[in-house]
């Protein structure tokens, strides 16, 4: 059974930290051990818990789109911030519905920008081989992450910028084992440039 990242930190917060505090309560304060963690426990769960749902309460309420649109290749698509359309689509290629950025103004998507995110679809497949070596390669030499089995990676969204001249855009991948970081890959005439990794 591989336990992850998520499984640590809600681990931590819920058990780790409220023992931990009960401990010293208990051998500070002299009461019983086990009312000192069941009061901490009580307390600090549900402070986070609390905690957690005002901010999803308000990052739900704030986040309501400038403009939505109901784009010809896209769907429907919202602008979610001045200067980026959103989209989530089903794509093919993955069989997974993933999130599409599309630079660009209030007007919407351009014809380039559309035609581009077609040969993207229509080509993805002969690239993702070498995406998955590129990205295999930089979690190696970067991070270390490997084990012996070959990294799985997903596809979760694709950007495309403003001028699609030249043919840029880039891929925005999650690993199996690693739901926090990022993996980019930027493309340009339909070859890897880079690949990077945030947050």
């Amino acid at each position: 059974m591989k336990i992850s990242r998520d499984d640590l930190t809600l681990v931590y917060g819920l058990i780790v930290i409220p023992l931990a505090i009960g401990f010293a309560l208990a051998k500070t304060a002299g009461v019983r051990l086990w009312l000192a963690i069941v009061v901490t426990a009580i307390v600090v769960d549900g402070a986070l818990i609390l905690a957690y749902w005002l901010f999803m309460h308000n990052v739900g309420r704030n986040r309501q789109p400038v403009a939505t649109l109901d784009d010809e290749e896209f769907g429907r698509i919202a602008l979610d911030q001045p200067g980026t359309w959103t989209a989530y689509q089903y794509f093919a290629p993955v069989d997974e519905s993933i999130l599409i950025f599309i630079d660009g103004s209030a007007g919407g998507p351009t014809t380039a920008q559309r035609a581009l995110f077609r040969t993207i679809r229509d080509r993805y497949a002969s690239l993702a081989t070498d995406f998955s070596q590129a990205l295999a390669r930089f979690v190696q030499s970067e991070f270390d992450k490997l084990s012996d089995r070959p990294p799985r990676f997903e596809l979760t969204a694709i950007s495309i910028p403003g001028s699609a001249a030249e043919s840029e855009w880039s891929a925005d991948f999650a690993l199996e084992s690693d739901k926090f970081t990022v993996y980019t890959v930027e493309v340009k005439y339909w070859q890897i440039t880079e690949v990077w990794a945030g947050d």
